[in-house]
């Protein structure tokens, strides 16, 4: 998948919503390709390093943890 693909004008980025939906997309996709491994495929959001991937995946628990829960 490639960039163009998912987003056929690149202007669109500045558009809130499509940001949000490449995104969503794209984080969708790295986790269905990592497996099982969730940790791995939320670090490929970022990079496909493996290291990189793992530390980056760590750094956004650490801030989900801190977040406030959300009552429903």
């Amino acid at each position: 998948l490639s960039l163009h693909d998912a987003l056929p004008i690149f202007s669109d980025l500045l558009d809130v919503q499509a940001s949000l939906d490449l995104a969503a997309y794209l984080l969708a996709e790295t986790i269905q390709l990592s497996g099982d491994d969730r940790e791995l495929g939320i670090g490929r959001y970022r990079s496909w390093k493996e290291a990189d991937a793992r530390a980056y995946a760590r750094r956004i628990q650490d801030i989900r943890i801190q977040l406030p829960e959300q009552s429903q």
